[in-house]
């Protein structure tokens, strides 16, 4: 049986400082950046840190995973494909249905 985590928050688009981005914890006072939920899976399109160099991007992933999300960083800037270098995820372009007019874009997961 498929066990949904957070089933208070629907498949959805949501943007940093919404209350269902507090809920999993994109936090405003941490980050900029805008999200997409299919599934247990965020499709996280932009993120930065407000304080960079922080490690608050890094935790925030950790913590994404730990409580069993599938993690998908969309056209990672330099910085962030640093950061999904260290959690092992890789890059493939892939179609998001709704989303870059229908384009393949990078995109960056643990496989």
């Amino acid at each position: 049986m498929f066990e949904r985590v957070c089933p208070e928050i629907p498949d959805e688009w949501y943007t940093i400082g919404s209350h269902e981005s507090d809920r999993i914890g994109f936090d405003n006072d941490l980050f900029h950046g805008h999200f997409t939920r299919k599934g247990n899976t965020l499709i996280i399109h932009y993120i930065y840190s407000t304080n960079p160099g922080q490690g608050n991007v890094q935790n925030l992933i950790t913590e994404l995973k730990l409580k069993g999300w599938d993690v998908v960083i969309v056209n990672p800037c330099e910085e962030m494909q640093h950061i999904c270098n260290k959690f092992g995820f890789t890059g493939k372009f892939e179609e998001i249905g709704g989303y870059y007019r229908g384009k393949e874009v990078s995109c960056w997961r643990q496989r």
